[in-house]
């Protein structure tokens, strides 16, 4: 018997699966509808829970012709997240600056705005010595909510590409950059979970000329999703997980 007051959750029986259901309807945006969110979409086919309202959403808009108990899961009220340690983290960092710093060699590092580039500081806290960390150039891109309008003050100085949820603003110096054909280039993040951000910004620095052997993307934590594709995987990961998980600083984006 269900407890008064506790929302029954419910999962994918294969994130995979619907995900390809989805697909073969549209892009995430275009089966968003009045309880079905995009960031409810993309959870969704990330393994998270949802209410079952988002769920049944999710089915009439994407698998109207399916039963709901052939889509879904009622979520055990033990399940739990993956939860990594600072201790993980902090082993991930070494290992990642390891490849990506020091054998890699970069020329300047690019990362996120948040919890991305707080892994990256962490990374190049235990790799380089001071002049080293001092020295090293970093650009930050920052991501927008694709529902949020961006202003033309906000525009300035970066370019803006689109993601499946979000836009993300880069720095115009990526790719003013002078010889881009020989820049090394290493992309940083805490987390690769569908892997669209990993695709969008790897096109963007073709496009402007730098070249795919002189890119490297690095990352804490992959899910299997983006690891089973070879446009979404990163070059270097530490872990890959399946389903939920939280870094210590909480659930990915």
């Amino acid at each position: 018997m269900q407890q008064p007051g506790v929302r029954r959750l419910f999962v994918a029986k294969s994130s995979a699966a619907v995900a390809r259901l989805r697909a073969a309807k549209g892009k995430q945006f275009a089966t968003t509808a009045a309880d079905l969110s995009l960031a409810s979409i993309s959870r969704l086919e990330r393994g998270f829970a949802v209410t079952e309202r988002i769920a049944e959403a999710y089915r009439r808009s994407v698998a109207p012709d399916r039963a709901f108990n052939d889509i879904f899961e009622l979520c055990p009220a033990t399940k739990a997240f993956n939860n990594f340690t600072w201790e993980q983290v902090s082993r991930a960092a070494t290992v990642v600056g390891r490849k990506a710093l020091r054998q890699f060699k970069p020329d300047f590092l690019i990362t996120f705005a948040g919890p991305s580039s707080l892994f990256t500081s962490l990374v190049m806290a235990k790799t380089l010595n001071r002049e080293e960390f001092l020295t090293m150039t970093v650009h930050l891109a920052i991501f927008r909510d694709k529902r949020r309008p961006i202003s033309s003050a906000e525009r300035s100085g970066f370019d803006i590409i689109e993601s499946h949820r979000f836009n993300l603003r880069i720095p115009l110096a990526v790719s003013r950059a002078r010889n881009r054909a020989n820049i090394r280039v290493a992309v940083i993040d805490d987390t690769v979970t569908t892997g669209s951000s990993l695709e969008k910004m790897a096109h963007y620095l073709l496009q402007h000329g730098f070249r795919r052997k002189n890119i490297l993307f690095a990352t804490c934590v992959c899910s299997r999703e983006a690891l089973q594709e070879q446009n979404t995987r990163p070059d270097v990961w530490v872990y890959k997980t399946k389903g939920p998980y939280r870094l210590p600083w909480g659930p990915p984006l």
